[in-house]
């Protein structure tokens, strides 16, 4: 069970230009070391690289309810733009740990169409400057730094670096459409 949350994206953003097929491999987002693996996927082993985080440019960018998917896509599509940018995304928190090796992820969501129905996902895996104070499911503001990351090779994916996360009482959308 390897980076649930960054499949799920990955699932959503291939369903969204069109294509259904298999989600992309996970990034491993482990900051202690530079772990080998080999993907099922994959014949050759790569090595992960540890996540660090871009340096803020002073750049701010919220993402609202309206376009919470057009936005987080821009932003996946638009790495190298967005990267040092402040961002702030409102959502369901989630977290991942992989019982093998101990590693955590966590992610900030949104529903939203997929290839199947209502089965897609919207939002950022993001690495927090704290462990967070918040339960599975829990309606979260998190504010981050875009972060481009490499794994697998040339692949790039984007995470929220050096993020703080607050619980909100308020719920937001849960299901989003654009």
């Amino acid at each position: 069970m390897k980076k649930i949350c960054s499949i799920a994206l990955a699932l959503l953003l291939f369903s969204i230009l069109g294509a259904c097929g298999q989600p992309a491999a996970g990034d491993g987002t482990d900051t202690t070391a530079a772990p080998t693996h080999t993907s099922a996927t994959q014949e050759e082993t790569v090595e992960i690289l540890p996540f660090e985080a871009a340096e803020a440019n002073g750049k701010e960018y919220e993402i609202k309810e309206k376009m919470f998917i057009a936005s987080c896509n821009d932003i996946y599509m638009n790495p190298d733009e967005y990267a040092g940018v402040k961002v702030t995304i409102e959502g369901i928190y989630d977290v991942q740990t992989d019982e093998s090796t101990g590693e955590t992820w966590y992610s900030v969501i949104r529903y939203g169409p997929g290839c199947c129905g209502n089965d897609g996902v919207a939002g950022f895996e993001f690495v927090p400057s704290a462990v967070p104070n918040a339960q599975r499911n829990d309606w979260v503001r998190v504010e981050g730094i875009a972060s481009p990351y490499k794994y697998y090779g040339d692949n790039v994916t984007v995470l929220l670096g050096d993020a703080a996360v607050e619980v909100l009482d308020e719920r937001g959308t849960e299901f989003v459409a654009q």
